[in-house]
């Protein structure tokens, strides 16, 4: 017997419930894929929170300078990353696999570094680089397979959407998670749980993108075929990509920037401790709430004019953030200041599934996220020589001016189908 409920459709009974069993099944490996990339970073946020703390003992032979060197390095070279896992051909299936037992390693390797608090840097700084290898090598495969996941580009996007949203959360809560188990868990045991999310959370992934896409690794013969610097190349040529993605890496440098003058002007300004914490989860805040915003409204044009109007609006609240008072104000405006990242994040990372190809879009996601951690590198350095240099009002200021001349280089450059 055939359905007549809808005119022209003449699947049987069977054959819709088989679909809907399928779709189901989809959704909860999508679902599945999604946790457990959430449980992954809030144990590596963990791992973070602990290397900080025991370089706070005192007499820590930790460096916090070496720290930020030993996490960022990676992000530099997140290009030829991505062009080893292409060159090797790996399945997605596989590249998680690799990514998550580097991770779960590297956690018990810091465990080990950090048993006796870190009298040993070298065991604390070499995982801590492994740590961040691995967060490239899952994250970047699994944005570069969800067009082969996801054809559809509205559940691809609020799936992108949700990913950013957990993963925020998820960075957010590691910290905090951190602090509250100090008193059940030693600093060894706190990296301990990142190693078992790395390792429970990858297979769990594993077997879930496993079941959504196919065993093979992407084709890279052609003229897709990854070349040494192809990322950073293939994001250049691209009229729609290069605009919104240098601007991204450029507003990253300012954001970083500004997360670490926080201190320097709660000193200058005799604010409490605590308002530097509130103002950075605002940002945090800020982040999340954008992230959620883009999921419920995939609209192609509404992801057009806020990669368009982000670094416009971002000066504005960032030259409100340099005059405005204590405390309330202050928040609200670096609330309002991260709003577009999450938002701008989501509508970036679906433009760049669309842009590129399979044969180079796990490169170019890899080298994307290289791009943002090389600017957190950057910031802290860049952020003492402005403030040395004018002074913090003087750095906020600037910071604006910078966002609002990336506004206009990136109208001027934009396809003219999609300028303002």
């Amino acid at each position: 017997m055939t359905r007549t409920g809808t005119k022209g459709d003449t699947r049987t009974g069977t054959e819709t419930g088989t679909e809907t069993h399928v779709a189901g099944t989809r959704v909860v490996h999508i679902g599945t894929c999604v946790t457990m990339l959430a449980a992954i970073t809030v144990g590596g946020r963990i791992a973070d929170a602990a290397v900080l703390m025991a370089a706070a003992v005192p007499g820590s032979a930790i460096s916090l300078s070496v720290i930020g060197l030993a996490a960022g390095v990676p992000f530099l070279l997140a290009g030829g990353i991505g062009r080893l896992l292409l060159l090797a051909r790996l399945s997605p299936r596989a590249a998680i696999l690799l990514g998550s037992a580097l991770g779960a390693l590297a956690g018990v390797a810091l465990a080990t570094g950090l048993a006796d608090a870190g009298a040993r840097p070298f065991f604390v700084y070499a995982p801590l680089t492994v740590v961040t290898v691995a967060n490239i090598i899952v994250n970047a495969t699994w944005m570069s397979s969800l067009p082969e996941i996801l054809p559809d580009l509205t559940r691809r996007r609020r799936t992108i959407g949700i990913s950013a949203t957990v993963t925020s959360a998820g960075a957010a809560a590691g910290p905090a998670i951190a602090g509250l188990s100090f008193g059940f868990l030693d600093l060894s045991g706190l990296c301990l749980v990142y190693a078992s999310a790395s390792a429970a959370g990858g297979i769990a992934m594993a077997v879930a993108i496993g079941a959504l896409s196919p065993a093979d690794g992407p084709e890279t013969t052609g003229a897709g075929r990854p070349g040494r610097f192809g990322g950073v190349r293939d994001i250049v040529r691209s009229r729609r990509a290069r605009g919104p993605v240098l601007v991204q890496v450029s507003t990253n440098l300012i954001v970083f920037g500004v997360i670490y003058s926080l201190p320097v002007r709660a000193v200058q300004e005799t604010w409490p401790p605590s308002w530097v914490a509130i103002g950075m989860a605002a940002l945090m805040s800020g982040t999340i709430a954008g992230s959620l915003l883009a999921t419920v409204a995939p609209s192609h044009r509404l992801y057009a004019t806020a990669l368009r109007l982000e670094p416009l609006f971002r000066a504005i609240m960032l030259l409100l953030f340099a005059f405005a008072a204590d405390g309330y104000p202050a928040w609200l405006c670096l609330f309002l200041f991260s709003l577009p990242q999450g938002f701008g994040r989501v509508a970036r990372q679906s433009m760049m599934t669309e842009e590129f190809g399979a044969t180079n879009r796990l490169q170019v996601m890899a080298t994307y996220r290289g791009m943002l951690g090389a600017s957190m590198v950057i910031a802290p350095f860049v952020m003492e020589r402005g403030v040395d240099l004018i002074g913090t009002f003087g750095y906020t200021l600037s910071c604006a001016v910078a966002l609002t001349t990336l506004f206009i280089l990136q109208v001027v450059d934009a396809p003219k189908g999609e300028r303002l």
